[in-house]
């Protein structure tokens, strides 16, 4: 038996300007997800819906509350690209701690603590220095992700048209004022709760004084669908900007799931070099123009690892997936080779990576001052270790020449990598916004994708 919900959307305008303490807190690997569905619906919001209206949950819902196809086919049709929004600790963390107040009292309301919206967001530190926007969307019945997102966008509820009126969950997501976001997605594991399973908040805001951001995140496309999910991001890197001198101009470090935010607002407008690097993978660089309006996203799809994880990797009982670089399901020497050989395009025995086999990488390895040395596997493909054993000792140079690369040039380019989801659920969402300020801004934010396969 299903419980049904009405919609209520409320809205208010402010006009102020607040400075306060920041605290800060990282996405979760689902909240992750939640900022790359909405992020492709403000860069794509037609192409939105025809993936949403594809998924045949969302169609029952379409159903059910008597959508009219053609009242939606004509609003979104209306709708324009919207830089993407980059994530923020502090609205994170306001939006986590309402989410758990809504578990608590079980109850959707804006108005469970004596915060309005933007007194609750200047709690957790977001500094609306030079004035700004802010909005909250609130959706206490969520089942998934995906399912929320679609119920926040298409904005379905007990109305004529099947639509709210207006639908102001959508115009917050796809609004070109708000510059950032924090999503909280909290489980409520009491079932005798009427809210939940899952309870999300997301809110939106701008500071005038702050941004715009290099965006984006970094994934291995395990499932190969070209999509963000939970579980593929990539921890443990770092995003640099370097300007036209090869100096670092801003730099942050990511998520652990996957995500990065990186405020460039001191920068003019102009290309700059991005480089991604992280332990475990080749570093790589590319060229960004970056705006001084509009948030730009750049997402790090499939980075190539390095020579020396993947060496490890090969040893691991249950080794990741996306180490399997040649498709045969398994891990093994053979990738290694794939890499060196049709990846990176190179030989073994090219200890610096750059293309040859040469002088130069022998006495790169010799200075490394490892070859036949008294510590066991201590050695890497810098310093020497080209057969993968750990160690830089005779069998190595044999292994190198008896492969045939020493002073053949650079390598033919070979082939990379090929390239490679009910019942009806009903649910109450609420949204509310407030402006602190009159600050408009419609232009596109910049969006790429790099893919290193």
């Amino acid at each position: 038996m299903h419980q049904f919900f009405f919609l209520r959307l409320c809205s208010v305008v402010w006009f102020c300007s607040f400075v306060s303490i920041c605290v800060a807190a990282s996405p979760s690997n689902e909240e992750q997800l939640w900022l790359q569905l909405i992020n492709r619906f403000r860069t794509d919001p037609q192409g939105e819906l025809d993936r949403l209206t594809s998924q045949p949950e969302v169609m029952s819902a379409l159903d059910f509350f008597g959508v009219n196809s053609a009242v939606l086919q004509a609003q979104f049709q209306a709708l324009q690209p919207a830089p993407p929004l980059a994530w923020s600790t502090q609205l994170h963390d306001s939006a986590t701690y309402y989410s758990h107040l809504v578990i608590e009292r079980d109850q959707q309301s804006h108005t469970l603590d004596r915060w309005n919206i933007l007194e609750r967001i200047q709690q957790f530190g977001y500094d609306f220095t030079r004035g700004g926007t802010v909005a909250e969307n609130l959706f206490a019945y969520s089942t998934s992700a995906e399912y929320g997102h679609a119920a926040f966008v298409i904005d379905w509820g007990f109305t004529p048209t099947g639509i709210q009126q207006p639908p102001g969950h959508r115009q917050s997501l796809i609004s070109p004022e708000y510059r950032e976001i924090g999503v909280a997605s909290v489980f409520d594991s009491d079932t005798t709760n009427d809210v939940g399973p899952h309870v999300i908040t997301q809110h939106f805001a701008t500071d005038f004084a702050d941004g715009p951001f290099l965006t984006g995140v970094a994934f291995r496309d395990v499932d190969e669908n070209a999509f963000y999910s939970p579980g593929e991001g990539i921890s443990e890197f770092q995003v640099d900007v370097l300007d036209s001198n090869g100096r670092t101009v801003a730099t942050t470090e990511g998520f652990a799931s996957g995500g990065y935010s990186l405020d460039v607002g001191h920068l003019t407008e102009d290309d700059y070099r991005i480089r991604m690097y992280s332990p475990s993978l080749i570093p790589f660089e590319t060229t960004v123009r970056l705006s001084e309006t509009d948030n730009v996203l750049l997402d790090f799809l499939n980075p190539t690892p390095s020579i020396d994880a993947l060496t490890v990797a090969i040893l691991e009982p249950n080794p990741a997936e996306w180490f399997d670089l040649d498709q045969d399901n398994k891990v093994d020497s053979n990738d290694r080779t794939y890499l060196i050989v049709n990846i990176l395009q190179t030989y073994f025995g090219d200890s610096n990576l750059d293309g040859e086999f040469n002088t130069s990488d022998l006495i790169t390895v010799f200075q490394a001052s490892e070859y036949e040395d008294s510590v066991p596997g201590n050695s890497t493909w810098e310093s020497g270790d080209w057969n993968g054993d750990f160690d830089f000792d005779t069998r190595d140079l044999v292994f190198v020449f008896q492969e045939g690369g020493y002073e053949a040039g650079p390598r033919i380019a070979a082939n990379s990598v090929p390239e490679p989801h009910s019942a009806i659920h009903t649910f109450v969402l609420c949204g509310i916004v407030i402006r602190l300020a009159t600050k408009k801004r419609s232009r596109q934010g910049t969006v790429s994708n790099v893919d290193f396969r």
